[in-house]
Order: C-alpha cells, then structure tokens, then sequence
C-alpha cells in the first residue's frame, strides 16, 4: 500500500512538472497508431489517475508482449490478480508459436553473452508486477525484455558507452526498460529519454524506484540541473529543442523511427544534435511499409537511415523476435505468419571520431 501510494504521488508530480502532460496527440505530423495511442490514454486515464498508477507497465494499447505458460508459486508471487487469472490463454496455439521464438531469442542472447544481464536484472525485480517467465529461482524474463537485454549485451559487447562517455539519448524509450538494465553498468552517465510524455511518467516511476538517488529531471525542470553526471532527463517530444546544442555519444532508436510519418521521421534527421553525435544505433523494418502489406502510412526504408558524416561500424538483421509468427488477417485468410518486413540492426561512427 505504501509504494502504491508512492507511485501515485510520483505520477502527479511528473504531470504537475510537464505543462503538455494530456495533448500530445495533437501534435503536427504524428503518426495513425501513436496517434490513437495517445488519444486511448487521455481518455483511459486523465480521469482515473489511480488506474494509471495501476498500469504503468502493461496496458491495453501497449505491453511487454507476454511470456510463455508457466505455472509456478515464484511467478503467481509476482503476478498481480488480472495476470493469475490469465496464465491459461498461455495454453492456446499461439502462445505455443511464441514460446518456440521465445527459446530462440534466449538461445542468441546466451551466444551474445546476454544471459549474465538478465541474472543481474531479472525482470520481476526490475518492474514488479509484469509477465514473466523464470528459468531458473531469481532469474526471469519476457519477451519485450528479450529485446532489451540483447540491445544492452550490444551496447556493453561493442562499447558503445564506457565510464568516460557522458551522454546518451534514446529516442523512443518506452517505460525506460533499456536505461533500468545499462544503469547498473554506466552509473555516472547521463540517460536522456525523448518520448511522449505519458512514456516519459512510466519511465519515471520505473527509474526512480530503482534508482533513487540518482538525479530525476522532469521536463519543467531544466534550469534546477547542478550535477554533470548521473542524471535522467525526460524530454517530452514538444521539448525537443532543449536538447538541440547538446553533444551525445550515443544516440539510439529502436523501432519507433520506421512508424512514423515522413514529415517526423526528416523533423528528427535534421537536428543538429543527430549530425553532431558519436555513435548512433538503430533498430528498425528495412520497408516499413512493404507494398503487398503497408503496415504504416510512410514510405521509409532502409536508405533513409545513411548519414554522410557517419561510416556504418555494423550491420545485420536483428535477431530477436526474428523467428516470430503473428496472427493476423492477410489476404482474405487469417493465419499465423513472420512480420511482412523484418528488422535491421546498424551502429554508425561519425567520421570525426
């Protein structure tokens, strides 16, 4: 009941420190689905900021994409009431194709040397009351923390970031799922998130039961910054231009970039703040629309990511998730099948370096 509190005190403390927190989907040039993303959450919650408090992680428009059946007292003690009373649908035939790509993706984080992150940041302890699938006593995952775990085995396997490095943006950081596992390694670094602002609040409240002694920077609070070091800032999407003289060594985006419109996409790639970084990495569809399947309202593809003041360091498709089959209607027939593009993975070095 006590943290139940805390959390509710910590969401209206972020609204009360973020002038925009309920209009984001009015902004210019947004995409359909974050439009109708945004649109859900102020009519879900802007009434009811006690459900919001209870869904910070998994909600109706967005999740951490399930896990496997698995019936266990460690994972009912970890699960709140909605979660218990769903593990059954775990048995349907889908969940049986998610949980063959799910054994996959841990098989290529073990190869990635993935596994010890997901020792030391098991996701029941690092969310609370998620979907989780344990593999062992103290040690669980699911899948959208398969991808995280994988991107942060990259990020520390390839230096992204080192204790001298300073500041990284991570456009797009959801709950800040990615920033709650890297922490533990990079504990002086600046983690700056750019996204929405009802993402920026999850984040928020995730970040800041971990890390509480860190230095939490809401977005009206810019000019209370006294530290250099081990600082989250969150930067609402209207707020962009506090960052814009800002020099990152890492920039990051992981599949937001190919959803969105074009118009958007051209708003972020010509910001000083990209041209000027050391290191970007992105994940994202190689044809975000494919002609046969236009899954979104653009015409972005890979060519649209090359930087002619940056040199390409690595390149390949992503592996996680690679091998799952989605349901979904096609054609006139309604069928499980791969995603109609799949995802590449490229880290570029501005050439200055």
């Amino acid at each position: 009941m006590k943290d139940k509190k805390k959390q509710l005190s910590l969401i209206k403390k972020f609204i009360d420190n973020s002038s925009k927190f309920w209009n984001d989907h009015n902004i210019k040039n947004l995409d359909s689905k974050h439009k109708k993303i945004l649109k859900n959450f102020s009519h879900r919650y802007k009434q009811n900021i006690k459900l919001f408090s209870d869904e910070i992680i998994d909600w109706e428009s967005q999740s951490n994409l399930g896990a496997p059946f698995q019936l266990s007292l460690k994972k009912i003690k970890y699960s709140s009431l909605r979660q218990i009373l769903s593990i059954f649908k775990g048995l349907s035939i889908q969940n049986y194709f998610n949980k063959m790509s799910f054994f996959d993706d841990l098989e290529i984080i073990k190869k990635n040397k993935g596994l010890a992150i997901i020792k030391d940041s098991p996701v029941h302890l690092s969310l609370g009351s998620t979907e989780s699938f344990f593999l062992e006593k103290n040690i669980s995952t699911n899948n959208r923390w398969n991808r995280y775990v994988y991107i942060a085995s990259q990020i520390r396997n390839r230096k992204l970031l080192s204790n001298k490095s300073k500041n990284w943006l991570d456009i797009g950081s959801f709950y800040g799922g990615l920033q709650a596992i890297l922490k533990k390694y990079y504990k002086n670094q600046n983690f700056y998130l750019l996204d929405f602002n009802h993402q920026l609040c999850r984040s928020f409240i995730v970040l800041n039961k971990l890390y509480p002694d860190a230095n939490h920077v809401l977005p009206n609070q810019k000019k209370k910054i006294r530290n250099n070091k081990n600082n989250f800032f969150y930067i609402p999407v209207q707020n962009i231009k506090d960052i814009e003289n800002i020099k990152f060594d890492l920039i990051t985006n992981f599949f937001s970039f190919g959803e969105m419109s074009r118009p958007f996409f051209n708003y972020y790639f010509k910001k000083k703040f990209i041209n000027n970084s050391k290191i970007m990495y992105f994940v994202n569809r190689f044809v975000s629309s494919p002609w046969f399947e236009p899954t979104y309202k653009n015409d972005l593809n890979i060519f649209d990511y090359e930087n002619k003041n940056f040199k390409t360091n690595f390149f390949d498709i992503f592996p996680i998730h690679h091998y799952k089959n989605v349901k979904r209607n096609l054609f006139g027939r309604n069928s499980y099948r791969p995603i109609s593009s799949p995802y590449f993975e490229k880290i570029m070095i501005n050439k200055k370096y």
